[in-house]
């Protein structure tokens, strides 16, 4: 899925929590360098996520993502 937009349910994974947001705007505010289209300094890009049954944006800050991709 690539039609992300900002108004899209945001989850956030760290290596301190997962984070909900209603949209990528309020994720911005905890975290303000996610990108949907670039990696950031401290988090990959936007990716597919499920939540409810509802396509959302998933972001993992890098740490995660590198346990996770192993």
């Amino acid at each position: 899925m690539k039609n992300y937009n900002e108004n899209m349910v945001t989850k956030v994974v760290t290596t301190t929590g997962v984070y909900l947001f209603n949209t990528l705007q309020d994720a911005q505010i905890q975290f303000p360098d996610l990108s949907i289209t670039e990696n950031g300094k401290n988090f990959t890009w936007a990716m597919h996520d499920v939540h409810e049954n509802a396509d959302i944006m998933r972001f993992e800050d890098w740490e995660t993502y590198k346990r996770l991709s192993n």
